[in-house]
């Protein structure tokens, strides 16, 4: 279907390893584990998989595991076309801030 459930969304890209440990440190590995198995097909991290683990992970591999780079990816390509989603806007953190409202 080509109904839309909002209008407006925004995308706000930082840093990506503030990114995993702030993802990590408020849902733990629950979030991370809904990227990989629906972005990349790979198992569940165990349960008390610990951060360090995850980076060791994507050392060995040579890649991101954790499937937040194929998120943000997915939400760029979605607000180049605009036919089948609403208005998005991917920006930094730091445009947000250097653009702020006092």
């Amino acid at each position: 279907t080509d109904s839309v459930c909002f209008g407006k969304a925004l995308v706000i890209i930082g840093d990506p390893v503030h990114t995993i440990e702030s993802t990590y440190r408020r849902f733990k590995l629950v979030h991370v584990n809904k990227l990989r198995k629906n972005l990349l097909a790979l198992p569940k991290f165990p349960e008390g998989f610990e951060l360090e683990n995850v980076y060791r992970d994507m050392i060995e591999t040579g890649q991101d595991t954790t499937g937040l780079s194929l998120y943000i990816e997915s939400w760029v390509k979605a607000s180049r076309t605009p036919k089948h989603w609403p208005d998005i806007r991917v920006v930094t953190a730091q445009t947000l801030y250097n653009n702020a409202v006092d």
